[in-house]
């Protein structure tokens, strides 16, 4: 899935289910839920046990899309994309990852915060359609609205916060 095509599926589907837990049967369950709440993008970060077979396992799936979050190198990218995710989210802006994710045929969306980070993403290839701004503002609605004004005008920037 490219850049273009998983930017206009999360601008569709308005939000996705992200995952964190120290727990592979937790994560199991919780994204269960996800799924069953009406999330269709699902993301495992790579911090999660048994992250592999869970992407694999949820990718078999019919109606979802799954990918892998917190990817720091290309081996990661590599095996994420073997297990089965469709894009790779990192919390920083990795050219390394972003050509990982290019040459793998998925789309990729860096973590950025800064204006210039934003641009770094926007610049390196298939970044150019979406990049996070991570960590989200606390501000709720008026901070995500600042931080999507600091998006190039052809990029999608959603913000990356969390709930537990």
């Amino acid at each position: 899935m490219d850049g273009e095509t998983f930017a206009t599926l999360l601008g569709r589907e308005r939000a996705s289910a992200i995952l964190r837990t120290d727990d592979t049967e937790r994560a199991a369950r919780a994204m269960e839920a996800a799924v069953r709440g009406g999330f269709r993008v699902l993301e495992f970060t790579l911090t999660v046990p048994g992250v592999f077979e869970l992407i694999a396992d949820f990718a078999r799936r019919e109606g979802v899309v799954v990918g892998a979050g917190t990817v720091l190198d290309p081996t990661e990218a590599e095996r994420a994309v073997a297990a089965g995710a469709r894009f790779l989210v990192s919390p920083v802006v990795d050219p390394e990852v972003i050509a990982a994710a290019r040459g793998l045929g998925v789309a990729s969306m860096p973590g950025t915060h800064t204006p210039t980070e934003m641009l770094h993403a926007h610049r390196a290839g298939p970044a150019r359609r979406c990049a996070s701004c991570f960590p989200a503002p606390p501000a709720g609605p008026p901070g995500c609205a600042r931080c999507w004004r600091r998006c190039p005008s052809s990029a999608s920037c959603p913000p990356t916060a969390s709930t537990t």
